[in-house]
């Protein structure tokens, strides 16, 4: 029912129509006060529970807020508040939709620009790493260059070196001499330490001394000490000849079974001969030991029968199997008194290699060296019993 229904235009029993004097009319006091209380009780009271009902009521169409008039809005002509909600409602829906979609492309823009912020740290980054690569490879460039500058130099140097160390010549007075150079003069041999010209090879602020006339020791001034007790010799001088002696002994062996077998390797030559001999020989450059000893292993050349190797001497030399002055005693070439109590010492050999070392009462250093010429005599077969 709507609110408009619940009007009250005219009571169904008035209390006008009673008597103005109702006891006279023969109305008791209870008919009396029914009378009133059918206004109050009955017609007021239900069109007031009703408005409340109707005003309560939740309706679609017939809900309280349908009842209530209002004037229009500006957006509608409802005049209803109920009406006048649906207007608003519909009015402010699109609001929300658009003012949604603004959030949500607010919320895309925001995650856009961290990821662009982030994006943009990585290639700044990116961008230094680069830029600390590239600074690293130019140092490593310019390292490389100055490196190869350095090499270049010293590629010069060592070839200067290289041209001056082979000039061995007599000495010239009118020659420009340069470090390295090295002359023959009065019998002795000498090295440029400091370029000059015109000026004598005993200039000794400008030569160095590496071989004195005269001064290279005979063979029967380098004692040997013979461990294997196979000589009766006590230098080099008595020990070749008594090889000498045994290889004359040899040789009619020799003569009758002729030579099995020769051959040479980079530890020396061999010759094999029928008769089960083989002599091996070669040259050795004993090195630094000690202040008092160079020494070397020489592999033989070829491989003598066990407990066969019947000797091994040898014999320092100032110069090397081609011929040429090569030597550093006391770090230097000259300093040759240093050997004048040396002992060639044959240490322990066995099949296919000796010991020999060459000792000296002091003063070598780190790097000295000298040749040896030295052969080994024993049997390539053992001697049949």
């Amino acid at each position: 029912m709507a609110l408009n229904d619940r009007k009250i235009t005219v009571y169904a029993n008035p209390v006008t129509s009673l008597s103005d004097h109702p006891s006279q009319a023969g109305m008791t006091a209870a008919q009396l006060k029914a009378a009133f209380d059918a206004n109050a009780t009955g017609e007021i009271k239900a069109s007031i529970n009703g408005i409340v009902n109707d005003l309560k009521s939740v309706t679609d169409g017939a809900s309280g807020a349908d009842e209530i008039g209002s004037t229009a809005l500006k957006i509608g002509g409802a005049i209803t508040v109920q009406g006048q909600l649906k207007e608003l409602q519909a009015s402010e829906t699109p609001k929300v939709e658009a003012e949604n979609i603004r959030i949500s492309n607010e919320n895309i823009r925001v995650l856009s620009e961290v990821t662009r912020v982030s994006n943009e740290n990585t290639r700044v980054s990116n961008e230094n790493t680069r830029g600390n690569s590239e600074t690293t490879r130019i140092m490593n460039e310019n390292t490389r260059i100055l490196n190869e500058n350095t090499r270049i130099g010293s590629e010069d140097t060592r070839i200067a070196n290289e041209n001056a160390r082979k000039v061995y010549e007599n000495y010239d007075n009118t020659h420009n001499y340069v470090i390295g150079n090295k002359v023959y003069y009065n019998g002795s041999s000498y090295i440029n330490k400091a370029p000059c010209v015109g000026l004598l090879p005993t200039d000794i602020t400008k030569w160095l001394l590496i071989s004195a006339g005269g001064n290279t020791p005979a063979a029967s001034a380098v004692p040997i000490v013979d461990v294997g007790s196979h000589f009766a010799a006590t230098n080099v001088e008595a020990a070749l000849a008594e090889v000498s002696t045994q290889i004359n002994v040899l040789a009619p062996l020799v003569g009758l079974g002729g030579v099995k077998e020769s051959g040479s390797n980079a530890n020396g030559y061999y010759v094999k001969y029928e008769d089960g001999t083989m002599i091996c020989t070669g040259w050795i450059k004993l090195e630094y030991a000690s202040v008092a000893k160079l020494t070397k292993t020489w592999t033989f050349p070829a491989l003598f029968a066990a407990g066969n190797v019947n000797s091994v001497i040898g014999n320092p030399s100032f110069k090397n199997k081609a011929g040429a002055d090569n030597y550093l005693i006391g770090g230097a070439q000259g300093a040759i008194t240093i050997l004048n109590s040396s002992i060639l010492l044959m240490g322990s050999f066995d099949a296919t290699l000796a010991n020999i070392e060459l000792y000296v009462a002091s003063g070598l250093v780190t790097g000295d060296f000298i040749w040896c010429s030295i052969v080994a005599i024993g049997r390539w077969k053992a001697w049949l019993i």
